[in-house]
């Protein structure tokens, strides 16, 4: 029963990220749908450094369902949100040329 050393310089990675989403979150620089992606990055990667402590087939769940499928849907659609944005605005001023 011991934490593995890559695992947690992972969660150390992304707490530190975690705090300039949160910040541009505040700021309204992101939606809530990036916010909410990262934050199941987050709880993912604690599922993963706890699951050899307490409930470790529920924390496998939580790490695969929440942390992996979750924010990978998550992002998925932040991007694609993100790409129509920026795709009908540059469409919107290629027709203001004209």
């Amino acid at each position: 029963m011991t934490l593995e050393a890559n695992e947690v310089i992972a969660l150390i990675i992304v707490l530190y990220g975690y705090f300039s989403v949160v910040t541009c979150y505040r700021d309204k620089k992101y939606t809530i749908v990036f916010f909410l992606a990262y934050t199941a990055l987050i709880v993912g990667m604690l599922a993963t450094n706890l699951e050899e402590y307490i409930l470790p087939n529920e924390m496998q769940l939580i790490e695969h369902g929440i942390g992996v499928m979750g924010a990978g849907l998550l992002f998925l659609y932040w991007a694609y949100h993100h790409y129509a944005q920026e795709n009908m605005l540059s469409r919107k001023l290629k027709e203001m040329e004209k």
